[in-house]
């Protein structure tokens, strides 16, 4: 009996440390935004909008783990262009970005900057953020950009490409993947040309995104951005792969995200 008692305690005293441990984490949404007027305009010319816009926002971190908050804010401050400035309060910084992007002779009639630094997901072992962005600077079309980043929940280490053993099995992988789950069934195997759809050079080996991959739902995406790989029309090709299937390719860092 005395045993079984114990064994309840310690049970308990666990579930206690994971809710707390999940509890230790919260946001602070921050969001900047203001546009230009542009006045006296070319009445002979036509423009998407006589105004330039400006938007970011931000789920700030807020946590007792310096080491967490300390990586997500630094991949915040990546993300945001022009932000060389002697402060680390990341709604300085965001106001920074705004002033540079709206700033005289950087912008015209039209343009438009969106910024969404989100949270996605939060477990006992990993926290994920996503980027969502879109940038018009005139012509047929803006630029969208889309891709997530994962911390390990205790170290704050970010999960990257170096997590991999065998990038050259891993990028058979992941084509093979980009083929099946972004293409899916519009091609078959008898009428899918890969070298003729993406644009790739004849000899040139299928590469590996160019932003680290993330992990969501227990399954590591890989995307790749608008030209990258195919064209604009193509969107932005994703992949992703259950922990059963990519186990293989991790190292033991990179399986501890899972364990």
């Amino acid at each position: 009996m005395k045993k079984l008692v114990l064994l309840l305690a310690a049970i308990t005293l666990l579930a206690a440390c994971n809710r707390n441990k999940l509890a230790d984490f919260s946001i602070k949404t921050l969001k900047v935004c203001d546009s230009v007027q542009f006045t006296d305009l070319d009445p002979d010319m036509w423009y998407l909008s006589d105004k330039s816009f400006y938007t970011c926002e931000v789920d700030e971190p807020v946590t007792r783990n310096h080491a967490l908050k300390d990586s997500i804010l630094a991949w915040m401050r990546n993300q945001m262009i022009d932000t060389i400035i002697g402060s680390d309060n990341i709604f300085d910084l965001m106001k920074v970005d705004m002033k540079v992007s709206l700033e005289e002779g950087n912008t015209e009639p039209g343009y438009m900057t969106e910024t969404y630094l989100k949270l996605r997901e939060v477990t006992d072992r990993y926290i994920t953020y996503s980027e969502d962005s879109y940038l018009y600077f005139g012509g047929a079309h803006g630029m969208p950009f889309y891709y997530c980043a994962t911390f390990d929940r205790n170290t704050g280490a970010r999960f990257s490409f170096n997590m991999f053993k065998n990038h050259d099995a891993l990028c058979e992988l992941v084509e093979q993947g980009i083929i099946e789950q972004h293409f899916g069934e519009e091609f078959t195997e008898e009428n899918f040309d890969i070298d003729m759809m993406l644009l790739l050079g004849e000899d040139e080996a299928f590469p590996l995104p160019g932003t680290d991959p993330w992990i969501e739902n227990d399954s590591v995406h890989f995307i790749y951005g608008p030209y990258e790989i195919a064209a604009f029309a193509a969107g932005m090709p994703e992949c992703a792969f259950p922990y059963s299937v990519i186990e293989k390719f991790l190292t033991e860092e990179g399986k501890s995200f899972f364990q």
